[in-house]
């Protein structure tokens, strides 16, 4: 059997991009309190949460691949909605 795949997201959307790529997964959902800083740039901030997601998830296993993302609505690095407050 080839390598897992986790899938570190309660996202809908991402369940439904894994099922159209036809790749097999599991979900674990990461217990973490992502990071909600408006002063940071938005690549940034949606990097940091996906990291933390995905380390949360890694911790303690020795194989599989961990897909872990966030998602953020900006313009010139200005925010907007309730994923930047």
């Amino acid at each position: 059997m080839g390598r897992s795949i986790i899938l570190a997201s309660a996202s809908p959307r991402r369940r439904e991009l894994m099922q159209v790529f036809g790749l097999p997964y599991r979900v674990i959902v990461p217990a973490t309190d992502e990071l909600d800083d408006e002063r940071m740039p938005p690549r940034r901030l949606v990097r940091h949460n996906a990291s933390i997601k995905a380390d949360a998830i890694a911790r303690g296993r020795r194989r599989g691949v961990i897909i872990a993302a966030d998602t953020a609505v900006a313009r010139d690095d200005r925010c907007f909605g309730e994923d930047c407050v």
